[in-house]
């Protein structure tokens, strides 16, 4: 027996209780500040935007005599004016900082200062990289409601929905709470929606945060905490290279939850843009994951390198540059299958 092949026949009875942690690499400075206008009422306006069409479209076709051409073109202006008074009256600012941890980038508030009612929105108009600010999503940081936390993170997709954890998100919105003076502990516990997690910051000589550690706490392996449909036959219960049907094609993945669920795959070779593009979504919402699941394809580094490669595609996000849980669950998941 090998001696990788001695370890991991040792390790395996201690998955329960193996802790996960992120180390401090690649951790962003501030990308970008600034502030975001927000509608306050969706409704006003489009019909702010509807009244102003109508008023344009006369103006478009050619004006039958110089005098009406020149009334439309005042009509047109005091109408758009009061429409973008109507219009500004149902927007406000909203002050944001955006980082990112392994170019996993995200848009981050204050969540103690601002009050931001239907995130699931603003995440929805801030991701759009060609539309919006450009993001993985939206983080708000603010105050816990669990009494053993400090503070507290929510985490919204890039379509709005609302995410357990992230761990790429959490090292960000730890450096953002200590640099913002939000919280000035180097030692900090975070309410998640998978739980309070613990985290360590190293910092700079200027005071800076240079690294988060966060510990992610143990991988969930029975397929009812994943949560999947498929059986598990591997140890601790867990699926182990189970065979899903990707409309038509099966794929062999194994599940893993580190609050959050990941379906890992492996290939012999880095998986292709096209197919990480094509499988990535039909994987990540397949019916054998009733919440869905974040995707990962795994593959060997070049020959004497050590270590794997992980490609992402992530549920409400799509492809990412980086997932913090998702290189913790890969790295169980290559452990479970002896990749």
């Amino acid at each position: 027996m090998s001696e990788a092949a001695a370890w991991r026949k040792a390790a395996l009875p201690r998955l329960s209780t193996v802790t996960s942690n992120i180390k401090g690499c690649s951790l962003g400075v501030v990308q970008s500040c600034g502030a975001v206008r927000l509608p306050f009422d969706q409704d006003l306006r489009r019909r702010a935007e509807r009244q102003r069409f109508q008023t344009l479209r006369p103006h478009s076709r050619a004006a039958s005599t110089c005098q009406h051409e020149q009334t439309t073109t005042t009509t047109t202006t005091r109408s758009n004016n009061n429409n973008n008074k109507e219009a500004a009256k149902s927007q406000r600012v909203l002050p944001f900082v955006k980082f990112h941890g392994c170019g996993n980038d995200y848009v981050l508030v204050d969540a103690w200062a601002q009050k931001v009612s239907n995130p699931g929105l603003v995440a929805r108009i801030v991701s759009p990289r060609s539309t919006g600010i450009g993001s993985d999503g939206l983080i708000l940081v603010g105050p816990a409601t669990n009494s053993g936390a400090d503070w507290r993170m929510r985490i919204f997709n890039a379509d709005g929905s609302e995410a357990e954890l992230c761990g790429n998100g959490l090292r960000c919105a730890a450096k953002f709470a200590f640099e913002a003076g939000l919280f000035q502990e180097k030692s900090m516990l975070v309410q998640t929606g998978a739980g309070v997690l613990s985290l360590e910051l190293r910092l700079g000589a200027r005071g800076e945060v240079e690294a988060v550690r966060v510990d992610m706490g143990p991988p969930r392996l029975a397929p009812s905490a994943v949560p999947t449909l498929l059986h598990g036959t591997g140890p601790h219960g867990a699926v182990v290279l189970g065979d899903v049907d990707a409309e038509g094609q099966t794929v062999r993945v194994t599940c893993v939850s580190m609050g959050n669920p990941h379906a890992v795959v492996f290939g012999s070779e880095e998986v292709s843009d096209a197919k990480l593009q094509s499988l990535g979504p039909k994987l990540a919402t397949h019916s054998a994951f009733p919440e869905g699941a974040n995707v990962h394809f795994v593959s060997r580094l070049p020959a004497g390198m050590p270590g794997i490669r992980v490609r992402s595609w992530e549920r409400g996000s799509g492809w990412t540059q980086a997932c913090g849980s998702g290189a913790c669950a890969a790295a169980v998941a290559s452990q479970l299958a002896e990749f």
